[in-house]
């Protein structure tokens, strides 16, 4: 307290503060004499603690000891220094360092027999890799060798650890390595895998390997796996000169054939021409000949029969040209909206009195739902039907054929498509199970047909081509003494009767029109039977014409006469018919003549050849005498009289005309041919044997006439079918 503030009190105040501080010191004595028990107790309490941790020092010293002991024992697992005995006396405490020393001996346990298994598997790895023929090697990812196999090694007379660590190019420093680039675009690239196939030189010698890289360690790596394929390389190699030399081989051999192919043509067109030529010459004189009306009934016989030995020789002719088309791939595919009724019934009748003669059966059945009209090619369809039923008929002696038609669902609805089945069974001699086999053969025949002495062997290889040409095919099944059955299916498209067309009626030409020109034609020809030929069918109707022997005299005539028209065989000495008519059209006034080729070759590039070289049109040898007389009237303009009927037909009823007794003024075999003509409704055909009637005949010309031109062939065939028989 403040001496001042002392002063100032008075005594009872000062008494007071002197009780204050009085109380206040005895407070405070008791303060200490608390303190100092409470530091006597913490005294006694501490030395108690410090008891306690030193025993507890002590016992962590030795804790410490034995965990160093175990430490050292951990340390020397695997190897001599390890102490089992010791690690089992500190497993055999109770405490934590007892229970640790158990624990660790299991881990040891286990860890020897891993061990174990390890160095077993790592040693049966390294024997199979080792023992693997390819290469081995395993590179990182900066570019360096890992390691490799011993087969690596030895290849190129090293240690396998003499490649760790080395650089990829180490073996070839010197050279720029494909090996080396293939390795670091795999590292590169993201993709786990890749292949590649080089040449390598290898301790000098030039290799190849196959190289497939995979990655692995999450693409950080590689192992490289290389197989030796330098045999196989080699081989191929060696293969590859072998096809090359093959290919130049069958260059060398595609020429040769494509001359051959080439002789081949020229060889069926001067064949053509040679054979067609002087068979034009007897097929037409054949028709002039029956014209007339001083033969005698057996002149008529000898005529008819030199007419239908040309027909059957042109057939032979076409048969062997029809197969070099099919064989050069030439044949095409015509189709043509038809009266499929109509066909079979044609065809049944050609061939119904030929059974009739044979004592055979002869049937057609038709499926209930067969279409009435199609799409197909119908010359073709005709011709194999023909020819099946023709060796029917040829190899069948007894019981009879039938002819099945049948159709199967429509195999494209939205385009009217369906596939129609042919099937023609006999009952005749069959065919041997080995002959089978060649029967589609061209040329070829079988053991009956041999016997039989007839046919070509072409029928059967030509029918099956068109077959395939209309989107089909032909199999035949036959035994020996059983007869055979041949198959054929075709796919044709339906459609309705307004598409079919009609055939035009022609009419027969018996002289020009009044009021015309005199036309001029230039017959050119070689064959002195060809022009004499085109000369006698031309001159009754009154052109005026002129004849030249090759192309240089015709020039000659052309440039004094001024033909209107020139009829050109295009195959002449001299000058053929393509360079005359190249100098007849290569000037003004040759544009105003009309040139037209008459050939004997059936080839149908012929035709474009033609064309090119400046005719005006193309007809084939042997022609019909109506196609003559439509070239001229479409490129001259010419106008014709038609042979006319209608007034004997107004006098004599065509009933009461035609009777039994008129056919007997022909022959039996001229009766035979107008039959087949009226069944095949041939109106070429039909006018042709018309025309060698006799003249002094002219109702019985006129009715059968009048009969073909009004679609009336069924009141002919009836007669003669009674009369024939």
């Amino acid at each position: 307290m403040k001496h001042a503030n002392l002063e100032s009190l008075s005594q009872a105040q000062l008494i007071a503060q002197v009780a204050q501080l009085k109380q206040q010191l005895l407070d405070a004595q008791e303060h200490v004499e608390e303190l100092e028990l409470l530091v006597e107790t913490i005294t006694t309490h501490s030395t108690e603690q410090e008891n306690e941790l030193h025993r507890r020092n002590k016992q962590m010293a030795d804790y410490i000891q034995q965990v160093e002991r175990l430490t050292g024992l951990i340390s020397r697992v695997g190897t001599a220094n390890a102490e089992p005995a010791v690690l089992q006396t500190v497993a055999q405490r109770s405490d934590e360092i007892g229970l640790l020393a158990q624990t660790f001996g299991q881990m040891m346990q286990n860890l020897n027999v891993r061990e174990q298994e390890l160095a077993e598997a790592k040693e049966q790895l390294e024997a199979v890799l080792d023992a693997v023929p390819g290469t081995i090697a395993w590179i990182s990812e900066e570019g360096y060798y890992i390691g490799v196999n011993r087969h690596l090694a030895d290849i190129v007379g090293l240690h396998p650890r003499d490649f760790i660590g080395q650089e990829l190019g180490f073996l070839n420093q010197n050279q720029r390595s494909d090996f080396t680039d293939f390795i670091r675009k795999v590292l590169r690239n993201d993709r786990p895998t890749d292949t590649i196939q080089i040449p390598l030189e290898i301790a000098g010698e030039p290799r190849y390997y196959l190289l497939v890289a995979q990655k692995y360690h999450q693409g950080r790596a590689i192992v490289l796996v290389g197989i030796d394929i330098t045999e196989r390389q080699l081989y191929y190699e060696e293969l590859e000169l072998r096809v090359q030399e093959r290919t130049a081989e069958l260059a060398v051999a595609k020429e040769k054939a494509e001359i051959a192919n080439k002789a081949k043509s020229t060889f069926l067109a001067n064949m053509s021409h040679e054979l067609r030529s002087p068979l034009n010459a007897i097929l037409g004189f054949a028709q002039l000949m029956a014209r007339s009306s001083d033969l005698t009934p057996e002149q008529f016989d000898n005529v008819s029969v030199i007419n239908r030995s040309g027909e059957y020789l042109l057939s032979l002719i076409n048969h062997v040209l029809d197969l070099s088309k099919i064989e050069a791939g030439k044949t095409t595919f015509n189709p043509k909206s038809f009266d499929l009724y109509r066909l079979l019934d044609e065809i049944e009748d050609l061939f119904h009195l030929r059974a009739e003669n044979k004592n055979l059966q002869l049937l057609f059945n038709r499926w209930e739902d067969l279409p009435h009209y199609i799409k197909t090619d119908d010359v073709k369809l005709r011709q194999v039907l023909i020819n099946l039923l023709n060796n029917a008929l040829k190899f069948t002696h007894e019981g009879g054929i039938m002819v099945s038609v049948t159709a199967t669902e429509q195999t494209s609805p939205a385009s009217c498509q369906q596939e129609l089945v042919f099937t023609v069974e006999d009952t005749g001699v069959g065919i041997a199970p080995e002959e089978q086999d060649r029967l589609f053969e061209a040329f070829g025949q079988t053991q009956s047909g041999r016997e039989a002495q007839e046919g070509t062997g072409l029928g059967l290889p030509i029918s099956r081509e068109f077959v395939r040409l209309m989107g089909g095919d032909m199999q035949v099944s036959s035994h020996p003494g059983e007869g055979s059955k041949f198959t054929f299916n075709v796919q044709a498209q339906l459609v309705e009767l307004q598409s079919i067309e009609q055939t035009p009626i022609r009419k027969r030409v018996i002289a020009l029109a009044p009021d015309q020109p005199i036309y001029r034609i230039l017959v050119v020809d070689d064959k002195d039977s060809n022009r004499l030929l085109l000369m006698k069918l031309l001159a009754p109707l009154g052109f005026a014409l002129k004849e030249a022997h090759n192309g240089q005299e015709a020039i000659e005539i052309w440039e004094q006469w001024n033909p209107h028209l020139i009829w050109m065989d295009m195959r002449m000495p001299v000058m053929d018919g393509y360079d005359a008519t190249q100098h007849i059209k290569g000037t003004v006034k040759g544009n105003a003549t009309a040139v037209i080729a008459l050939t004997a070759s059936v080839l149908e590039e012929e035709k474009a050849i033609v064309l090119d070289a400046g005719c005006d049109d193309f007809v084939r040898k042997p022609f019909r005498e109506s196609i003559l007389f439509e070239m001229m009237a479409k490129h001259l303009g010419v106008e014709y009289i038609y042979e006319d009927v209608a007034t004997l037909e107004s006098k004599v009823g065509i009933s009461q005309a035609l009777k039994p007794e008129q056919f007997e003024v022909m022959p039996v075999d001229w009766q035979q041919c107008l039959y087949q003509a009226a069944i095949d409704l041939d109106e070429e055909q039909l006018h042709t044997l018309i025309g060698e009637i006799p003249a002094e005949y002219p109702e019985f010309i006129a009715v059968l006439n009048s009969l073909v031109n009004s679609y009336r062939t069924d009141q002919i065939t009836a007669i003669l079918e009674d009369l024939i028989s």
